[in-house]
């Protein structure tokens, strides 16, 4: 990231605190039955969701599964073949097979125009869609230092020239830095191609700065849905898109209801004053959008719809912000639902989706007036600022914020 003395003017900051109530108003719902608060009077519903009353559709059978490779015989390293560099001058890297594993080996013959030591392999694959998989897992050790590991789709035909870079593939989808280690250690890649691209190869491109024997364990290749095949539904770790999962909570450390769609979950819940409820919506899979619906219904009223949006982008999440300031101090069914949107073909019914729901609060929102100024002539000035939670994590953005990066650093 290159950064300018013109984006970081010196600045002093003077805040106001204005009807900071979100920090400080009472929990509720609490003791009568419905979701409970928190100790910082937010409802966080997808912590209550045990609470709730949740329906979803059945996993669907037929959910592609884990592809693995491993390397315990001629056969099995026989599916994966040396890749040719693009530049022609660049020589292959050499492939051997022994203890369990499939040795990948570079060289100085394998430098590419800057010096740095390339080279990998490659597999076929049976038809497939990139949107179908979310991650690849190389099991690997090495003799000398590795750099890491890049994820290629699809072979490049032909050859270029030897003034071209020797990256042999149409796209790369992904990568994974190597950490110093003296045994194994696996690199897992989350790939981020977009939905309905072609994949006929799967190839793993290796750098080293200096001659290097990398030997390959296994290989494993995860769909998408493998997450959320244990139940129809439940509350999962995320990270900053739906396709950015991640199993260290610090690395995501929001949560997110998940629900095979179509799903509904409902909860009790006491609206407070100037009510409002933030949320993140998100789906798994770009090839089945889905309809998001929420509505509260107040004890002995009628429903009301606060919000109905359609999500398709698997690659970020879509704020919403909803204001049930009218119906302040009731006891409300807020319903949480979620249902395809299209089915691909007339007369076919729709493919599978997941729906994510995160960042589930209800709260009394508070107001925070920030005034900065160039330090140097106290006029006011533009700045670009992030705003996170007490862990780090994101916080919501403001509705009067402008966006100036798409994702979770807006």
């Amino acid at each position: 990231m290159w950064e300018t003395t013109r984006c970081r003017p010196r600045v002093r900051i003077h805040v106001c605190f204005a009807l900071i109530s979100a920090l400080a108003i009472s929990a509720v719902a609490s003791g009568c039955g419905g979701a409970g608060g928190s100790a910082d009077g937010v409802v966080h519903l997808n912590e209550a969701f045990d609470e709730a009353r949740v329906e979803a559709a059945a996993v669907p059978a037929g959910i592609p599964s884990t592809a693995e490779w491993t390397f315990e015989s001629a056969d099995a390293a026989g599916l994966w073949q040396p890749l040719r560099p693009w530049n022609p001058t660049v020589a292959p890297a050499e492939l051997a097979l022994g203890d369990g594993a499939l040795r990948v080996t570079l060289t100085d013959r394998t430098a590419n125009l800057g010096g740095f030591l390339v080279g990998g392999i490659y597999a076929s694959l049976d038809p497939a869609h990139a949107g179908d998989w979310s991650a690849v897992e190389v099991e690997v050790r090495a003799s000398g230092p590795l750099a890491g590991v890049r994820i290629g789709r699809n072979l490049r035909a032909g050859s270029g020239t030897a003034e071209d870079a020797p990256w042999p593939f149409e796209s790369g989808v992904g990568w994974a830095n190597a950490e110093p280690a003296d045994g194994n250690q696996v690199l897992r890649a989350e790939l981020f191609a977009p939905d309905g691209l072609e994949w006929r190869e799967l190839g793993l491109w290796f750098g080293a700065p200096e001659p290097t024997t990398i030997e390959v364990v296994s290989v494993r290749l995860i769909p998408r849905e493998s997450r959320f095949v244990d139940a129809a539904a439940g509350v999962i770790a995320v990270g900053p898109a739906p396709n950015a999962p991640s199993a260290d909570a610090a690395e995501a450390p929001n949560s997110a209801l998940y629900m095979w769609a179509p799903g509904r979950a409902e909860y009790s819940v006491q609206v407070p004053e100037d009510g409002r409820l933030d949320l993140a919506l998100g789906v798994v899979k770009g090839n089945a959008p889905v309809t998001f619906r929420v509505s509260a219904t107040p004890v002995g009223g009628e429903s009301d719809v606060v919000l109905e949006a359609v999500v398709s982008d698997p690659w970020e999440f879509s704020a919403r912000h909803v204001n049930l300031a009218h119906l302040a101090g009731q006891t409300v069914d807020l319903t949480l639902e979620a249902e395809p949107a299209a089915a691909a073909k007339r007369g076919e019914p729709p493919p599978p989706n997941i729906a994510l729901w995160r960042d589930l609060d209800l709260y009394t929102p508070g107001r925070l007036a920030v005034e900065i100024v160039d330090a140097s002539t106290g006029e006011r000035t533009p700045v670009r600022i992030r705003l996170t939670d007490a862990d780090g994590a994101t916080a919501p953005v403001p509705e009067a914020a402008i966006g100036i990066q798409y994702g979770a650093n807006d």
